[in-house]
């Protein structure tokens, strides 16, 4: 009897230091979205959103257009809410040196996407996973939005490496790459470039 005292005891003890180091695993993220696992103990389903607003060639670096994410009406958690980059490369952020990422998540500055995780739709949708350098394989597994014949600005060539800025999305006087948002392959990210001075949406990423 003693013995199984000493076990009971012990097993309220863990169960208390358990529930006590739940908020470190964002418990209450988990009950509300779930199968978006935080931490690393498992995947992830992340969000991509296109933003409703439009912007010329002027977003104020990456964190610049970080901002306009967070704001936007189009943020599934509500505009100001959650944790979002802007998916374009350019004014401080980079997805790969190197065509493609050959050597691997290393390359990534300040990049948007994570490796080996889920992204969907708001909807629930699958868009895709990506490799473990951070990006996405084409075809993607679904389109990123409905919106027919809408672009994004991305500042990123079809092999992922940085294309046109518009000189770190600072400028109207130049020329930045595109995406169209409902091609699934590397159109997506690089459709053709526009002057600077159009006005385009943004791809938004869940962090």
């Amino acid at each position: 009897m003693r013995i199984l005292g000493i076990f009971r005891a012990t097993a309220f003890t863990l169960a208390i230091f358990f529930i006590a180091g739940c908020s470190n695993n964002n418990l209450l993220d988990q009950l509300q979205n779930p199968g978006q696992i935080s931490g690393g103990f498992g995947p992830r389903n992340l969000r991509i959103f296109v933003t409703n607003t439009v912007n010329n060639g002027i977003l104020g670096g990456a964190a610049g257009a970080d901002t306009i994410c967070l704001a936007d009406t189009a943020n599934p958690m509500g505009a100001g809410n959650g944790s979002w980059k802007a998916l374009i490369a350019g004014g401080g952020r980079l997805a790969c040196s190197t065509p493609y990422c050959t050597g691997g998540s290393a390359e990534n500055i300040d990049w948007a996407l994570k490796p080996n995780t889920n992204y969907v739709r708001p909807n629930g949708l699958v868009i895709g996973n990506t490799n473990p350098a951070g990006i996405f394989v084409f075809p993607l597994s679904g389109i990123i939005s409905d919106l027919a014949t809408t672009f994004v600005w991305t500042g990123l060539a079809g092999d992922w490496m940085t294309g046109s800025t518009c000189s770190g999305w600072t400028v109207t006087a130049s020329s930045g790459d595109r995406g169209q948002v409902d091609k699934n392959d590397a159109q997506a990210i690089n459709f053709a470039p526009d002057t600077c001075g159009t006005s385009q949406r943004l791809y938004c990423v869940e962090q």
